[in-house]
């Protein structure tokens, strides 16, 4: 197994060293997920560098209550990217419209950054509209399903409903919508949205997307995006939106779960040098770099202390349950979000 996650270390800083050096975006934006935001993750935030997090709260939220959470993300310097979360369900119609409170509020000219100082304006720009809806383990289903395509045309609906409420404020936030195949392979989540809202592409602010693993995991996921939505006349313009992607390591302890196609017992040294592979192989994808925004590390810490759990879940964090260094991985994650 070592052996095998050495050879898999040399093969990535191999294919990274080979890139071939093209255009990549001006726009390339890295940050980091977060979990609820509490003292620890902001900790966390200074100590990483980074200018943009995200965090999750359910649609319907008043956006009152969102107050301190956006402020706290503020103090640290970054920007908020508001995930409105919806998991195993869809959102109302009043739900969707909700979301015009968000940007109202927390938006460019917002009310919330009225009487902040001006180092302390971070407003929000995007809000990213659910949370792997096009996936199938909130939901119980695959592609197959007369549901999976119902999902998508509903998604689509809500969101044309959201994107709408939102532009009426005029505060210059945009949406964020999902055109991840969730590993399906197939065409099913993008041309039912489409179906649904045949404009969509002219509504979007991005294309999101979360291509777990090696290069021929997240190419096969990203080049079908780039595929799928052109074929229904979106711009090849639209930024792509990689609002999670991180590695599972507990320095070389085995962990269980499905491993993105990684091996399964990384080091920090390994997975840093597969990071690293991975933006590089990405930015310089014709396809891909030349559109790539954000791209956020899953996420800001572990879940737990150092072999204290076999669960790969536990262990994606850029910094140790601690918040110590996890070596040459959070070595690597704040050259990234240095750029």
């Amino acid at each position: 197994m070592r052996l095998l996650a050495l050879a898999a270390v040399l093969v990535a800083v191999g294919s990274w060293a080979a890139q071939p050096a093209i255009a990549k975006s001006k726009h390339f934006t890295p940050g980091v997920v977060s979990g609820p935001y509490d003292p620890r993750s902001a900790t966390a935030t200074r100590l990483l560098g980074a200018r943009v997090v995200r965090v999750e709260f359910p649609i319907g939220t008043p956006a009152g209550a969102l107050r301190a959470t956006v402020a706290a993300i503020a103090r640290q310097g970054a920007r908020p990217l508001l995930l409105a979360g919806f998991q195993g369900r869809l959102p109302s119609e009043a739900e969707a419209r909700n979301l015009a409170g968000w940007a109202r509020e927390f938006g460019p000219r917002g009310r919330f950054w009225k009487h902040r100082r001006p180092a302390r304006r971070k407003p929000v720009r995007l809000i990213e509209f659910g949370n792997e809806t096009s996936y199938s383990w909130q939901y119980g289903d695959t592609y197959a399903d007369a549901s999976y395509a119902a999902r998508a045309e509903l998604y689509a609906t809500r969101f044309a409903q959201a994107r709408a409420a939102i532009k009426a404020t005029q505060r210059g936030v945009g949406l964020l919508a999902q055109a991840d195949d969730g590993g399906s392979r197939s065409r099913v989540w993008v041309d039912h949205m489409f179906a649904a809202v045949p404009r969509l592409g002219r509504m979007v602010a991005g294309w999101t997307a979360h291509p777990y693993g090696p290069r021929w995991r997240w190419e096969a996921k990203l080049h079908a995006l780039v595929r799928q939505t052109a074929a229904h006349g979106a711009s090849r313009r639209i930024p792509i939106d990689v609002t999670e992607y991180g590695i599972a390591t507990d320095d070389g302890h085995p962990l269980f779960g499905d491993s993105d196609g990684w091996p399964v017992d990384e080091t920090y040294a390994e997975a840093a040098a597969a990071l690293r592979s991975a933006v590089a192989g990405m930015r310089s994808d014709p396809r891909i770099g030349p559109r790539l925004r954000l791209f956020l590390i899953y996420r800001i810490y572990d879940l737990q202390q150092p072999g204290a759990s076999g669960n790969r879940e536990h262990y994606f964090g850029a910094l140790r349950h601690s918040l110590a260094a996890k070596g040459a991985y959070t070595a690597e994650v704040r050259r990234l979000l240095r750029r």
